[in-house]
């Protein structure tokens, strides 16, 4: 695909100013100490405070006393213990499982190194973005080579999987992190639990979950290269008996560069729903819509003479604007997916997770060729290309914990599948339509360019099927534990190629041609 990047306007100090209005339940009275002959009153407690640089208000419904407001200290990786229910701190509570584990062992006790980066880190460092939120704060993580595509680089391997509440992801850029509550970086060898990946790890993308009691938040940043970013977070129950709880996550942002011509746009909008008819059954169904439209750069930023930069200025473009901001890059992305869990017995859970992606492409660049570092004129070739995925992944995982004598059990026995499917299309290569520039003089037009015909056709399909379990023994009263498992995948891939349509790319291999899928 394309080795264009995109561009993220970075924003030093931002200013946020955030609204919040939250009817919490009836506080807790004053503890009462009788001592006669008088009584004495004990000083309540001061109010809550956060380290997030934001103006909040928060109400108090004494008319609602069935609903707790949310208590000090860490929270678990999946539920924050402060308001719209974000972390009070930077650190989380090592006694509750990771979700990237799927399994029920603490993080404390699983073999597995699992680093999180909580909401209360995203909202004080203002992150917009996942790469935002996690370089930088979780150790032996790096961006991905891949300047096209969000990717991390963990412990010195690239391309590790990304997933969400467990579910792999497409390959995509500009994660947002709007809706998330956490994000779980698990470090180390995961193909047990995940199927196919590079050793380095995996990252898992924590949604929000509905709460029952009212939270709406609203929040604008401002930043440099003209920044600008609007969030909404609103949540609350549907029905007077908190059956039905909802969920609401909206962004939108934009901003330009310092280089010249690029620029960022980007609409999310990601409802949830969540279904709680019985203590034992939670279900939760999500939605999520991305709109981004933008003009790359990065890859094609200054030329290269000998071993250094050309000696132009950084902001100087030398793609063609004519390809890329009077035809931006854009990509549409829809989510469809839910989630259950059923507790069998005290010890013992099912949970079923499934989602449906959808996403559309138009990636445009122009790429350099050569440059001559006397006359200043470098050569440019094309692409523009078309691009949707189609793809669903779903999952089943069945918890639970006994004793044989001394030893303690914990086991999970699940089972995965991953499809997608991918048909391209495009130009790519030198074409007449995109002529040389002069860096050192360059002249620039916004409506000379006109799409040569199509040169290539791409089809890509893959799926896998996967069933793993694995075993925690504890002993020695909990001081020892010993992690048993395995996992056994069924994988199919394919790509077929055709410089002339897709019926060609889709058709019977042909050696001698290097034609077909």
């Amino acid at each position: 695909m394309s080795r264009s990047t995109l561009l993220r306007g970075a924003s030093a100090g931002a200013l946020t100013v955030l609204l919040v209005s939250t009817p919490l339940a009836q506080e807790k009275l004053p503890s009462i100490d009788v001592h006669a002959p008088r009584r004495t009153f004990a000083k309540p407690k001061p109010p809550h405070q956060t380290a997030d640089r934001s103006t909040k208000v928060e109400h108090v419904d004494s008319q609602t006393p069935q609903a707790s407001a949310p208590s000090d200290g860490p929270g678990s990786s999946q539920q924050g213990t402060g308001l719209g229910g974000r972390f009070t701190g930077y650190t989380v509570n090592v006694e509750t499982p990771a979700v990237a584990t799927k399994d029920n062992i603490p993080i404390l006790q699983n073999p597995v190194s699992v680093q999180v980066v909580p909401r209360q880190l995203m909202d004080d460092q203002q992150a917009i973005s996942v790469e935002d939120a996690i370089v930088g704060n979780v150790s032996s993580v790096q961006p991905s080579p891949d300047t096209f595509y969000d990717g991390f680089t963990i412990r010195g391997i690239p391309n590790v999987g990304i997933f969400r509440n467990d579910l792999k992801q497409f390959s995509i850029t500009h994660l947002q992190t709007a809706n998330l509550q956490s994000i779980e970086v698990l470090k180390g060898p995961a193909a047990m639990l995940f199927g196919r990946l590079e050793p380095g790890g995996v990252v898992n993308l924590v949604v929000k979950r509905p709460l029952d009691v009212p939270y709406f938040s609203f929040q604008e940043q401002v930043g440099s290269w003209g920044l600008t970013r609007s969030t909404v977070d609103a949540t609350g129950p549907l029905t007077p008996d908190k059956e039905w709880l909802y969920r609401l996550n909206l962004s939108f942002d934009r901003s330009d560069s310092f280089r010249e011509f690029v620029r960022n746009q980007d609409a999310f909008l990601a409802p949830t729903v969540s279904w709680r008819p019985t203590q034992q059954f939670r279900f939760n169904f999500d939605a999520e819509y991305q709109n981004t439209t933008f003009v790359a750069d990065a890859d094609n930023a200054i030329a290269a003479i000998g071993t250094r930069p050309a000696p132009i200025p950084i902001s100087r473009y030398l793609q063609d604007p004519s390809v890329t901001r009077a035809n931006p890059s854009r990509l549409e992305r829809g989510l469809l997916g839910f989630d259950w869990t059923y507790d069998i017995a005290k010890d013992w859970n099912v949970t079923n997770r499934f989602a449906y992606t959808e996403m559309h492409w138009a990636q445009r660049i122009t790429d350099y060729h050569s440059v001559d570092p006397v006359s200043g004129f470098v050569t440019r070739g094309d692409w523009d290309v078309n691009s949707p995925d189609y793809g669903f992944t779903t999952n089943l995982d069945l918890n639970g914990k006994f004793e044989t004598g001394p030893l303690q059990h914990a086991i999970l026995v699940g089972a995965d599948y991953y499809n997608e499917s991918s048909p391209s299309s495009g130009v790519s290569g030198m074409t007449p339509a995109v002529g040389p520039i002069n860096m050192y003089f360059p002249t620039y037009s916004l409506n000379s360019y006109v799409k040569p015909q199509n040169n290539f056709y791409w089809a890509f399909r893959q799926s896998w099927a996967g069933v793993y379990g694995q075993d925690m023994i504890s002993f020695l009263d909990d001081r020892a534990h010993i992690l048993l498992g395995g996992r056994h995948d069924w994988a199919e891939y394919g790509y077929g190629f055709s410089p002339n349509s897709f019926p060609e790319a889709i058709a019977p291999y042909d050696q001698s041609s290097g034609i077909g899928f």
